[in-house]
């Protein structure tokens, strides 16, 4: 053997693998727009729904003719499906995957026939109410319109017999789409001695 060899012990191995982990994509920054606008109409309108109703609520009870503590339950009943609500999806779906769930929840609420039609009726309900009650009778709207003739005066007028009493006891009362002959809510009204016959 030659002087100054250097003798191995025998093979050398190879370095060992290093498990590396993939760099997160970055989105573009369409997409990043996109999401942060969604994220914040998502709590702006959170919080018009939580906040909001509080400083509209002597409206509220004065539209559906209800004592202000009445009206403040529809506070009360959003904050308690929000606080019984959210810790129950919370807790069901810890183990399944965000997007899945997500999804589910958004086509359980759109698709399950009574919940989709239910709500359906609500929001056609909401959109009569604001057009007949608050914007025809009340006069909520920036113009004024009396109607003059037919079915909307006649529904104009017995709404005005409905409000001509104070608070709910002797009042006439019908559906706010259905207008009831003025002479049969009058004579209504005289027998509740509530209304001062004219003459």
């Amino acid at each position: 053997m030659p002087a100054g060899a250097v003798v191995l012990a025998g093979p050398v191995s190879a370095a060992p693998a290093v498990e590396t982990t993939p760099a997160p994509t970055v989105p573009a920054p369409r997409t990043a727009v996109l999401a942060i606008g969604a994220l914040a109409v998502g709590a702006f309108a959170i919080g018009t729904t939580e906040f909001v109703t509080m400083g509209l609520l002597p409206d509220i009870a004065a539209g559906v003719d209800a004592s202000i503590p009445s009206a403040g339950h529809l506070i009360s009943a959003y904050a308690l499906g929000v606080v019984v609500g959210a810790p129950v999806i919370a807790a069901l779906g810890a183990r399944l995957p965000r997007r899945g769930l997500a999804v589910g929840l958004m086509a359980a609420g759109h698709w399950v026939a009574p919940l989709f039609w239910i709500s359906i009726g609500l929001v056609a309900y909401g959109i009569l109410y604001f057009f007949v009650h608050d914007g025809l009778v009340h006069q909520r709207w920036p113009f004024r319109h009396v109607p003059r003739r037919g079915y909307l005066k006649r529904l104009y007028q017995a709404h005005k017999l409905h409000h001509a009493v104070e608070g709910r006891d002797g009042a006439v009362s019908f559906g706010f789409l259905y207008a009831p002959r003025l002479d049969q809510l009058r004579e209504t009204l005289r027998r509740n001695r509530t209304l001062t016959p004219r003459g």
